[in-house]
Formats: structure tokens, sequence, C-alpha cells
């Protein structure tokens, strides 16, 4: 289980924050306080985020690096590979008939990695 549903367990949090290695990641637990942060995309905006994240997680070259962090906040209007990308993401994620289809198409693909494992054994 990850480290932040335990600790939501433990203390029933709205949000809470945790160190991550050369940053601090927010968790967010309630419904009502994640609809308010989303309201505020100035104050609080995921494309830099992501951007930061695919950075750290893909590791690209500085071409395509600089390529990414390009106008990541949108203030001079949607435009930019994380303003794009971001907009692309919402619009597939949101409930629809074509989320339930890529929902149920992961869920068989983890059901079917899953099954493909072996059992582990205990050595003496």
């Amino acid at each position: 289980m990850v480290a932040h549903v335990f600790v939501s367990r433990d203390h029933s949090l709205p949000i809470f924050s945790m160190a991550m290695p050369g940053q601090k990641m927010y968790i967010i637990t309630a419904p009502d306080l994640i609809q308010a942060v989303q309201k505020l995309p100035k104050t609080l905006a995921f494309p830099p985020i992501e951007a930061k994240f695919a950075s750290k997680v893909c590791v690209p070259s500085a071409e395509a690096h600089g390529i990414l962090m390009n106008h990541v906040n949108g203030d001079e209007g949607d435009w930019g590979l994380s303003m794009e990308s971001y907009a692309a993401m919402r619009a597939a994620l949101t409930a629809s008939p074509d989320l339930d289809e890529m929902n149920r198409v992961m869920i068989q693909n983890i059901a079917a990695s899953i099954g493909n494992r072996k059992p582990e054994t205990a050595f003496d």
C-alpha cells in the first residue's frame, strides 16, 4: 500500500504533506478541497508539476527539457507542450464512454499481468 494511504487512514486529514527527495508533496484527500484547489489554477497549477515530474521520470535531452518547460504556466495563453497536453488529458479523462473503455482495457491489462505472476517462493 502507498504511504499516503496509510497517513490518510491514520489521521483522517483533508490535506497533508509528504517529504519527497528534493521536494515536498501535498496530498489532498477531501473531494471538496480538491475542487476548491482546482478552481485556483494560478495558485496551484498542475501543468508545472506535471512538467517537472516528466523531466525527472523521463530524463529528456536538454532540448526536449526546454520544450517541455517552455510556457508551462500558460500565462500568455493555452499554447505550448505542457498546456496543450494538459488540455488533452483533461478532455480524455472526463466522465464518458471513452474513459470507461480506457479503464476497462487498463483493468484487463492489470488483471492479465497479475494472473501471469508466479508465486514467490519462500527462502528457508
